[in-house]
């Protein structure tokens, strides 16, 4: 049986160190989304990662491997960027992706379906708001978006579910 001094030492470690660990991060734009307004910054990032330490150095050959298979960045307009760093801070590349299907369906694949559709901004409005499913079971195996209306601003809602309906078709 664990004494008082060793249980208040371990609540106090979980009040101090479970935030931390618990603590939700946004996906990251991958690499075929990243904007080509970040190129700057890419250019940066590639002046920094030449300077190495000697423990990298048996890391290249991974790294190298790596590059190979990922996608290629393709360039972006600076309104593609502006809303893609939206959808990257409310989350929706956790799950989506522009041209093809991630968990959810790609954009480009919804804006196809629902381009006749004169009802599509307040379904696609009401189904990021609200979660669900249903309607890209066969894309998706049955899983279901997440409701994002109380995360995320509504006119952030608006603002990309007009950007989605607005892409090209696949």
């Amino acid at each position: 049986m664990l004494n008082t001094a060793t249980t208040f030492l371990l609540l106090l470690a979980l009040v101090l160190v479970a935030p931390a660990v618990i603590a939700v991060q946004p996906a990251p734009i991958p690499p075929a989304l990243r904007p080509a307004a970040d190129s700057d910054k890419n250019q940066a990032s590639k002046q920094n990662d030449s300077i190495k330490n000697d423990d990298d150095e048996e890391d290249d050959d991974e790294d190298k491997d790596e590059d190979n298979n990922a996608e290629k960045p393709k360039p972006v307009d600076a309104h593609t960027a502006s809303m893609l760093g939206l959808a990257q801070k409310s989350g929706c590349l956790a799950c989506h992706k522009i041209e093809r299907k991630l968990v959810g369906p790609g954009w480009s694949d919804v804006a196809q379906r629902y381009k006749n559709d004169p009802n599509a901004h307040s379904k696609l409005f009401e189904k990021v708001s609200r979660g669900g499913g249903g309607n890209w079971t066969e894309v998706t195996d049955g899983k279901q978006m997440p409701p994002y209306g109380e995360r995320v601003a509504p006119e952030d809602i608006a603002t990309l579910v007009d950007f989605v309906l607005s892409l090209p078709p696949p």
